[in-house]
């Protein structure tokens, strides 16, 4: 069965004559344009022209088509530029190719061929339609699918606002939610393969760790001067920390921008993408989702309860960091897949144990930022003045925090006992 994808052009040179400049790209020839109006949902719409392309003759490559035209959505109004391929399996190669081509001249982000789905998406209300009754091979390809359009968008809008410090943290999320779909569905795909793109996906998060952790730092600082004002100066305020921190966030950012590029993401994305279809196809279109899924989350669930057993001392941060990340990996699969269906008790539980696993992370980044700091300005009196509060201060949060935390552990696993029984 044929595959499609969609590329979508987003540099603002290729807004005009966009078919043509892709014509005279790829060495292929236009036919008479056919124009095409639709609505979705009431509020939005689209206009377009669409060009089928001839002249493509390396083997495999089916067809091609352009759209060009505008997506409105309420108030808003965007462009259309799609290049979308037909193409058989086994030519991936091939279609590699093709997206490199396109990309060594202009901007591109993989976007959905399917333009109601792609609203949704815009529109943030897209949830995949997976019955537990639906084959796995279903689930497999709607929630995996639209998570590698959101990545690649995700970078796309960091490289367009820069400046924006929230749309860091929100790639980190959607790339970390990507990965842990990903190994939940490892045994339905090839195996080695998958542990490759989840290196190669943590890598991608992990580029992105010194902007969020100085951003954690200086958010730190915020809080530490709220609360000098509230407690009317009894409370150093870190100014000076603040002033360093936000050089050394300037600077991370000037050389982050510099080495990353979005068509270098876009291209990632496609080869994952390449890949995923094709490890879709060969999934056993009689198995279940339910099955697989009540399966795989016993097995998640009982790892859970053995992290009890095997990291016991909730004061050692490297044993708490391995407990934070496998309860992140199990609230991010449980939140995103709906056939799942776990009740609501356990994810308020699930995700204030996380919120609390995150401040001790944050709290013990904090501290290696200070020591840091600390080691780049020894003979700087004021700021290790600050630097000694910043210090006292995440750890008063890290007592307040502990005293709490192995109730709360012990609290949410009684209740996962219960609701796997």
């Amino acid at each position: 069965m044929s595959r499609t994808i969609c590329l979508e052009a987003v540099d603002v040179s290729m807004q005009a004559n966009y078919t043509g400049s892709v014509c005279k790209l790829l060495g292929l020839k236009a036919a008479v344009p056919t124009t095409v109006e639709r609505k979705f949902n009431g509020e939005a719409q689209v206009r377009y022209v669409e060009r089928r392309l001839s002249g493509m003759t390396k083997p495999g490559l089916l067809s091609a088509v352009t759209l060009e035209g505008i997506l409105v959505l309420g108030t808003r109004i965007q462009p259309v530029r799609d290049f979308i391929l037909t193409y058989e399996p086994g030519s991936e190669s091939q279609v590699l190719a093709l997206a490199k081509k396109l990309c060594s001249r202009q901007d591109y982000v993989l976007v959905d061929a399917n333009l109601k789905r792609r609203v949704s998406f815009l529109q943030g209300t897209y949830v995949p339609r997976v019955a537990r009754t639906h084959s796995a091979f279903r689930a497999v390809k709607q929630y995996l699918l639209w998570q590698v359009y959101s990545v690649n968008e995700a970078w796309h809008a960091l490289l367009l606002h820069p400046e924006e410090k929230l749309l860091v943290r929100q790639l980190r999320v959607k790339i970390r939610r990507l990965r842990s779909c990903l190994i939940f569905f490892k045994k339905l795909l090839p195996e080695k393969q998958v542990y490759t793109w989840q290196q190669t996906w943590r890598n991608e998060a992990e580029s992105l760790a010194l902007l969020r952790e100085l951003d954690v730092a200086l958010m730190t600082c915020d809080k530490m001067r709220l609360d000098a004002t509230d407690a009317g100066g009894a409370v150093v305020s870190p100014v000076r920390l603040q002033e360093v921190l936000t050089d050394m966030r300037q600077q991370a950012a000037a050389d982050f921008f510099k080495n990353h590029k979005l068509n270098d993401a876009t291209l990632k994305t496609v080869r994952f993408y390449l890949w995923l279809q094709s490890s879709i196809g060969l999934i056993r279109k009689q198995q279940k989702a339910g099955t697989y899924a009540q399966a795989r989350l016993a097995e998640w669930s009982e790892n859970l309860q053995q992290l009890a057993v095997k990291y016991p001392d909730f004061r050692n941060m490297e044993d708490l960091h391995k407990i934070r990340i496998k309860v992140k990996r199990y609230r991010y699969v449980i939140q995103t897949l709906s056939v799942i269906g776990l009740n609501s008790k356990l994810l308020r539980k699930l995700k204030k144990l996380q919120d609390l696993l995150g401040f001790l992370h944050d709290d013990y980044i904090n501290a290696r930022w200070g020591a840091k700091v600390a080691g780049r300005y020894p003979k700087d009196k004021i700021l290790l003045a600050d630097l000694s509060s910043f210090a006292s201060w995440n750890q008063g949060k890290t007592e307040s925090i502990l005293l709490v935390l192995p109730d709360l552990w012990t609290d949410f696993l009684q209740e996962l006992t219960e609701n796997r029984e």
